[in-house]
């Protein structure tokens, strides 16, 4: 706002003039200002010495300051507001919000209403029992197998027999900061996939694969993993620097001897599942090998799990110093997995649990499976 041409010290020897018997149409005209601006000099500043005047320019200073002051802190008030409306903040630190400001000097419920909470969250105490024992138990499974994740840490800790519930253990479990930091993977297009033949009982179709490895010293080795894909059970891992056909075949045998051949074994195309002797062995025990596609693992999707919760669990975990170590090793492991570690999969049971909820599998009779005396020599697909 423009501010007068006259201080309020020369309005006042105008009045003054005017009271001594000035006309008002003189003044006017003397100073150049209008009657009702004269008028309204009068109105305001009649009656009133010089240092009132002082003291009333000095309290319309004080006034600004306060009105400047009320309107940051109006503003101020707004954000809190929004900041708290709107969940920014935890439930947790609304409350110490409000603590905060009782403790200087706000009376309780305006610090409950300016938080955002109600007087019985202000004043209430949790009673949260101690979680040490939960804590310990979390560490215990992680140190025997520290790439696991939640589900099975607590599908371990429930096969102990403790009864807390899941989200008890979770919450321990976030709170310590256990969670694994797994790099997410790139989204790919989706594309039209062949649905892949499903087994529907145990010992109908087993998955075939291998995995490389290498001993403390840089001496590489093989593994050569063989599951049921009905009940995800691993049948074997056989450990050597060599595995030729002959060695797999050998392998197969002794499963087959115990359990009865399958009706199917998938594979990938690798040379020692392309041999003439496989071929002999399938044709021979009956057994239809189903190859998945060039470039295809996802085909064969039950023994590329297996292989990652073997590489993670095993292979990744230790440093072996020779083959009797990782053979005595992975076959601790296999019997954990068949008989104690529960998959998802299958409802939380072990592969052990889940086949014995079915009727006892029956080995493959010869009624089924490739046919003629030259099907050695033919390549199933």
């Amino acid at each position: 706002m423009r501010r007068s041409r006259f201080s309020e010290s020369q309005i006042l020897s105008i009045l003054k003039e005017s009271e001594a018997g000035l006309e008002v149409s003189d003044l006017t005209r003397k100073y150049g200002i209008s009657r009702a601006t004269f008028y309204n000099w009068k109105s305001k500043y009649s009656g009133i010495g010089g240092s009132e005047i002082r003291r009333l320019r000095e309290l319309e200073r004080e006034n600004g300051k306060l009105k400047k002051m009320y309107a940051d802190l109006s503003l101020e008030n707004n954000v809190l507001k929004d900041l708290i409306e709107k969940n920014f903040l935890k439930p947790a630190e609304r409350k110490d919000f409000a603590r905060q400001a009782h403790s200087k000097g706000l009376c309780v419920q305006s610090s409950c209403k300016a938080a955002g909470i109600s007087r019985g969250s202000f004043y209430y105490t949790p009673s949260r029992n101690d979680d040490a024992e939960v804590k310990r138990q979390i560490e215990l499974v992680i140190d025997s197998r520290p790439r696991r994740g939640f589900p099975k840490i607590f599908d371990s800790i429930r096969r102990k027999g403790y009864s807390w519930n899941h989200k008890k253990v979770y919450r321990v479990y976030k709170e310590n900061e256990f969670q694994l930091n797994n790099r997410k993977k790139n989204l790919i297009r989706q594309i039209e996939r062949k649905p892949m033949p499903e087994a529907t009982r145990a010992n109908e179709i087993w998955s075939i694969d291998f995995m490389s490895d290498s001993l403390s010293n840089g001496r590489p080795f093989r593994a050569f993993n063989v599951i049921d894909e009905f009940n995800r059970e691993a049948l074997d891992i056989e450990i050597d620097t060599s595995l030729p056909s002959l060695r797999i075949i050998r392998s197969l045998e002794l499963i087959g001897s115990d359990r009865g051949f399958p009706r199917f074994i998938r594979s990938d195309n690798g040379p020692e599942f392309r041999s003439l002797q496989f071929r002999r062995f399938c044709c021979r025990n009956r057994i239809r090998h189903r190859r998945i596609e060039a470039g295809k693992p996802q085909q064969n999707s039950f023994i590329e799990r297996f292989n990652r919760s073997y590489r993670e669990d095993i292979l990744d975990m230790y440093s072996f110093k020779n083959l009797s170590e990782a053979r005595n090793l992975t076959l601790d492991w296999l019997i954990e997995y068949n008989y104690e570690r529960g998959h998802e999969s299958l409802g939380g049971k072990t592969p052990v649990e889940y086949v014995r909820s079915f009727l006892p599998f029956t080995p493959q009779n010869n009624s089924e499976g490739a046919k003629g005396k030259n099907c050695c020599l033919k390549e199933f697909v």
